[in-house]
């Protein structure tokens, strides 16, 4: 439980780092923009650099390993044959892939309704903008672009996201039913169990993928809702 919770503390760490050099990445982009407008070249640029700063830190922190790989536990030793307990295998193996199967399908839920939100509010914006004064500031074009720019990228990770693929469950139906001919109930049951063993460790990679991808997609809808609001502030 000591390791779990020390992944855990990690992953909440690093959360929490991405979404402040987001949040600073966007809060500039919006300082940026009123300072475009207002002609305050020394704040415009001061802004910009600090937000190219937040993403280039956003990017490393986010290209770091996964909390899960670096806990991760060494080499299996392999156990006796006559010390292997198969029903503790097969439950552990079970619980193991049931996690992580409610894991990604958290993710896809999340990711869904994170684009339908950034979906209407690219919308708003847009007609927000256009209902407008009939003299657009010259900070607008620069809000307008941003947000959908964010908009870009949260539609893209999300689809990628979303997107299905073949994740790895066990054996198949018929070799397990094909392995009751010739095998013990013991040996078969140690097999699936080491089958969801391997598929929980070919599917890590690509679930931790997932799980970066929404934290992408978060980033961006708080990028894109900055947008709108500076658009709001501006405009108004």
């Amino acid at each position: 439980m000591s390791l779990v919770i020390r992944l855990r503390e990690r992953l909440a760490r690093r959360s929490a780092v991405l979404l402040l050099l987001t949040f600073g990445a966007s809060l500039s982009f919006v300082v940026f923009g009123v300072a475009v407008s207002r002609s305050a070249d020394g704040v415009a640029a001061i802004a910009f650099v600090v937000a190219i700063i937040s993403l280039q830190g956003f990017g490393t922190v986010a290209r770091r390993q996964s909390p899960a790989a670096i806990g991760s536990p060494g080499p299996v030793v392999p156990v006796p044959p006559g010390r292997q307990d198969a029903d503790l295998l097969y439950d552990f193996a079970r619980s193991l892939l049931d996690l992580q199967k409610g894991a990604i399908d958290s993710i896809d839920a999340k990711v869904g309704v994170i684009f339908s939100v950034g979906s209407a509010e690219i919308g708003a914006l847009a007609a927000f903008l256009a209902l407008g004064s009939s003299a657009p500031k010259p900070v607008e074009p620069v809000l307008l672009a941003l947000s959908f720019a964010s908009y870009v990228v949260l539609a893209g990770v999300s689809a990628r996201d979303l997107w299905t693929r073949g994740w790895y469950y066990g054996p198949e139906v018929n070799e397990v039913v094909a392995s009751y001919a010739t095998l013990e109930k013991k040996a078969v049951k140690l097999g699936i169990a080491n089958s969801m063993i391997v598929a929980f460790e070919d599917n890590r990679v690509p679930a931790d993928e997932k799980a970066l991808g929404l934290k992408i997609v978060i980033s961006a809808l708080i990028v894109q809702t900055l947008g709108l609001v500076a658009a709001v502030a501006v405009v108004s």
